[in-house]
């Protein structure tokens, strides 16, 4: 890890002293980190609300009534940042609902077959349709308190429509199309346009799953120091990274960890990160506008087995390194069919 060499002049820019004792520092230096992360966040946030109020039909959607809709939104989040930015999300792809089906939101239930049908176009997830779904709510509720105008709430999709709606995911012979596999250089083409639209923190969450294989849920536990350790295996004399699996729930917890090499300078970087809580998960809609239609949250995870053969890994060693129960699995869902690599003998 590099360290930050400072001047006494700039001690207190970073909120340190020349007296302080060594504990002191460091969580003066853990506050001043968590205070530039939050404010990477306020400023991402701010960009967020300044976008959502241009709205994208002033009849639909008029400013008068979205501006303090989004103030609202603030209040109720205010205490969580991150939450608030996903939200905001949320409520762009609302938009473009309502700009869709032009209803006003007293309309919305007897319409609620168009909003359905938008979800189909859009081959969302239910977990995603269910977010949309409660945030026109949210604004269906609130435009009916300021008018006077009666609302009744979208319900969940169910039925023929989900299954429409599910249908939509699958290609023609039912098979669920799978995300393809991430390489190398998809992350480094991408980290340029990640960084220009402040969103550095959610390529550094790809970059961690990529090198060590994670699923998205490992990658975000390792906010939490007690979800990984960093040891040395003393046989193979090389530090390893052990992830905590809380989804192997038949097993004993002493049992749910699982140990990945450290073994090249990406991956100690990558550590830097973790260690640093740099990191953050991206939304699938925004890997496939910045990297590709064909990738979401586990491509990097599917890229870790193809990198790994081609430095000359065995796939039985591949498969422990990613917490599978069978070499099988690693082979049928995460090695890249339509990639080989020669022998040495032959190159």
């Amino acid at each position: 890890m590099k360290i930050l060499t400072i001047e006494p002049t700039e001690y207190h820019l970073y909120g340190l002293k020349s007296d302080m004792s060594y504990e002191e520092a460091q969580q003066a230096a853990k506050q001043y980190r968590e205070k530039t992360k939050l404010e990477r966040h306020q400023t991402q946030v701010a960009l967020k609300i300044q976008r959502t109020k241009k709205s994208v039909d002033k009849i639909y959607l008029p400013s008068h009534l979205t501006e303090p809709f989004i103030a609202e939104l603030e209040v109720m989040y205010k205490n969580n940042h991150e939450r608030l930015e996903t939200v905001l999300q949320h409520w762009t792809s609302a938009q473009k609902i309502i700009e869709d089906i032009k209803q006003t939101p007293d309309r919305y239930f007897e319409n609620r077959f168009a909003i359905y049908g938008y979800f189909k176009t859009k081959a969302w997830s239910p977990d995603y349709m269910k977010r949309i779904t409660k945030i026109l709510n949210q604004w269906g509720s609130f435009y009916g308190r300021k008018t006077g105008k009666y609302f009744e709430e979208i319900p969940r999709i169910s039925g023929s429509w989900k299954e429409e709606v599910l249908d939509a995911r699958e290609d023609k012979e039912h098979v669920r199309l799978p995300a393809q596999p991430l390489e190398w250089v998809h992350l480094q083409n991408s980290q340029t346009e990640f960084k220009n639209n402040n969103l550095e923190e959610k390529w550094n969450w790809m970059f961690i799953a990529f090198h060590f294989g994670l699923r998205p849920s490992e990658v975000d536990s390792l906010k939490n120091p007690k979800n990984f350790k960093i040891e040395l295996d003393v046989v193979n004399k090389v530090q390893v990274l052990r992830v905590y699996q809380s989804k192997l729930k038949m097993l004993a917890k002493d049992y749910r960890w699982k140990t990945i090499p450290i073994h090249s300078k990406k991956q100690k970087k990558a550590i830097e990160l973790i260690k640093l809580g740099q990191f953050d998960r991206p939304l699938t809609k925004t890997i496939k506008r910045i990297i590709g239609e064909k990738f979401d949250t586990y491509s990097p995870r599917k890229g870790f087995t193809d990198m790994m053969l081609a430095d000359g890994w065995q796939l039985e060693d591949i498969s422990v390194f990613m917490g599978h129960s069978s070499i099988e699995t690693t082979w049928r869902h995460y090695k890249n069919k339509a990639t080989f690599k020669m022998p040495k003998r032959a190159a």
